[in-house]
């Protein structure tokens, strides 16, 4: 046995030393907010600079995220990449957000123009893997044929229930955020 790990033990004292230094950086994948399981599943495709992604940040997603918290509803923030250059490391860092308490004002906070400066950190483990991450949504936003952002998809995965699938793109208000959710009784 001692044989079959000599040829591994290298590589998992180098994972041993460096852990440590990973053990405070943000996890290197989309946004999960809610509990798991849940019975439906909001996948949000955002953008930089899109006017209303920031309204449903600030006016939808907080009354969306009582229900994530009763363990009705899972939300997966899907960001993707800067659509001007000079954005792409604001994008990492929205990306490598740590979740918490306040995550959805230190959201805001990164995406206001003064905040993030080229040369400050993003909070990702690995830019360049973070960057994979939001290409991987891009390819999805891409195959969906959404056209613009904010852009959803919603997905009903009740114990015997039929898996309903609803996506579109647009502005939405909470009443028709409430609409749909009842729909899926999610929210009486």
């Amino acid at each position: 046995m001692t044989d079959r790990l000599s040829c591994c033990t290298p590589v998992v004292a180098l994972m041993v030393s460096l852990a440590p230094a990973f053990a405070g950086a943000a996890p290197l994948s989309n946004p999960v907010l809610g509990r798991i399981p849940a019975p439906v599943t909001l996948e949000y495709f955002t953008a930089l600079g899109c006017p209303a992604c920031e309204q449903f940040e600030r006016d939808v997603l907080p009354s969306l995220l009582a229900e994530a918290e009763a363990g009705q509803l899972l939300v997966i923030v899907r960001d993707l990449p800067a659509p001007d250059p000079s954005l792409t490391h604001r994008a990492l860092a929205l990306l490598c957000l740590a979740l918490g308490p306040r995550y959805l004002e230190r959201r805001a906070e990164l995406k206001r123009p003064s905040i993030v400066a080229e040369s400050s950190p993003t909070g990702c483990r690995h830019d360049l893997a973070a960057q994979g991450v939001l290409d991987f949504n891009a390819a999805i936003f891409r195959a969906r044929g959404f056209q613009g952002t904010p852009a959803f998809v919603l997905s009903s995965h009740r114990d015997g229930a039929a898996r309903a699938h609803r996506s579109w793109a647009g502005q939405t208000s909470w009443s028709d955020w409430q609409a749909e959710l009842a729909e899926l009784q999610v929210i009486p």
